[in-house]
């Protein structure tokens, strides 16, 4: 199970380092925005536990990091 989070993680990552890259003259907040819906989608898609209410938090709170 932790492999696959590992993974998980990485995957947010790399979403948002690939946007970084490609669309610095965008605004932050747009980029931000989009980087937080590819990110809930990767958590919906690829849930890591049966409680939902765990990975809404982690869809909310995860993936903000600058």
């Amino acid at each position: 199970m932790n492999e696959i989070i590992n993974q998980r993680e990485q995957l947010m990552h790399d979403i948002e380092t690939i946007l970084d890259g490609n669309f610095y003259e965008c605004p932050e907040s747009d980029k931000q925005d989009v980087i937080r819906k590819l990110c809930d989608a990767v958590v919906t898609n690829f849930p890591i536990n049966n409680n939902k209410n765990e990975d809404i938090y982690m869809q909310s709170n995860n993936f903000n990091k600058s």
